[in-house]
């Protein structure tokens, strides 16, 4: 940088105070320290429970490749933050690299949880068919990564820096900008919303039906079957929340986005002082999310959770001895009563596939 820019950037920084200095800049510093640390922490644990199986299953291939998306995103953020906290001179190169590639991770991590839906729909509702091959799943997950960037392409071509102190983008019409900001709206949020909705809408109308065929009306109900129209309750519960962070954490940026390319001077305004200021930590906070969602939904990540965090904290392994020790007698004679009711087990398995995502063989049993 020349030595102009640079005595440029010290004087800016003289002129404006500093927003760290105020009490929201240190609040929102630490929000951002802390979603940073658990989002990493969180995604990290998921690739070390997945790297420690023996046996991988296509889910796993989803989980890892959200896995990595999501970390790459969050490594965006310390980024973000230095944009917010200190007013530097932005270069053309730091412009078409920096925001592209956190778009296009963001683009890998919606068509990943996209994927996942299509697929565990696909588990469900057909489950005496062959499962898919691994490597057809792992060309899959390449043709993400490369629709991604195709998609943020346009985006690296038309961004602009020119040492000022925001990214610019230098589009030949007024159109072209509005039409791209279109189809990022259609790509990265409405029609992936109306796919995940769709299929799990679908998951759920299989498993209510199921319920309803094997425990419907005028039959009896024993605590089996109390306990697995329970679980179809949790289930269905959990998929509500799993399309309600997506739609909830995801819309802010999306509101941003259209409302300063469609709408006029008052919607400008409104997406400056509202939406822009927390719409980037939403899409952050999501990606911390998705290992909480769809990783503790399991037995085995649990189990993986826990052994990883004891070791960074063995204050944890007693307070679980302490609840094992509480809990043990009647979790023993509740197995104990469990014991020869197999009845119900196909039943489960179609929850647990729900949830679980693909089983680790053909045959279609879930190892959790």
């Amino acid at each position: 940088m020349p030595l102009t820019s640079l005595n440029e950037t010290s004087a800016l920084e003289e002129e404006s105070p500093s927003f760290l200095d105020s009490s929201q800049g240190k609040a929102t510093l630490c929000v951002y320290m802390l979603t940073f640390i658990l989002g990493s922490i969180g995604n990290v644990l998921v690739l070390l429970v997945v790297q420690g199986k023996k046996r991988r299953t296509i889910n796993d291939l989803f989980i890892v490749n959200l896995a990595i998306s999501d970390l790459l995103m969050i490594g965006f953020l310390p980024v973000y933050t230095a944009r917010l906290f200190v007013k530097f001179h932005h270069s053309t190169a730091f412009c078409k690299t920096i925001s592209p590639l956190a778009t296009m991770t963001f683009f890998v991590s919606v068509f990943t949880l996209t994927s996942m839906a299509i697929h565990r729909c696909y588990v469900i509702t057909n489950p005496f068919k062959p499962e898919i091959r691994k490597w057809k799943i792992i060309g899959w997950l390449i043709g993400l990564w490369l629709a991604s960037f195709l998609a943020v392409l346009p985006l690296v071509i038309v961004a602009q820096g020119d040492f000022g102190t925001e990214c610019n983008e230098g589009w030949p019409s007024e159109k072209g900008r509005k039409a791209y900001t279109a189809s990022l709206f259609v790509l990265q949020y409405s029609l992936p919303l109306t796919v995940i909705s769709a299929a799990y809408i679908r998951i759920a109308v299989d498993l209510l039906k199921s319920s309803t065929e094997r425990f419907g009306p005028g039959k009896s109900l024993n605590n089996n079957t109390r306990r697995v129209r329970k679980e179809d309750i949790q289930i269905l519960k959990t998929i509500a929340v799993i399309v309600l962070v997506f739609a909830i954490c995801l819309l802010p940026v999306q509101l941003s986005w259209m409302m300063t390319d469609f709408g006029g001077e008052r919607e400008k305004q409104i997406a400056k002082d509202v939406f822009l200021k927390f719409d980037f930590l939403l899409s952050i906070i999501h990606s911390c999310l998705n290992p909480l969602v769809y990783g503790t939904l399991t037995r085995r990540f649990r189990r993986g959770y826990i052994k990883y965090l004891i070791c960074l904290c063995p204050c944890i392994k007693m307070r679980l001895a302490d609840i094992q020790s509480t809990a043990g007698p009647s979790q023993n004679n509740s197995l104990r009563k469990q014991n020869g009711k197999a009845h119900v087990h196909d039943h489960e398995d179609k929850i647990w596939f729900a949830v679980n995502g693909s089983p680790e063989h053909e045959t279609k049993s879930t190892d959790v």
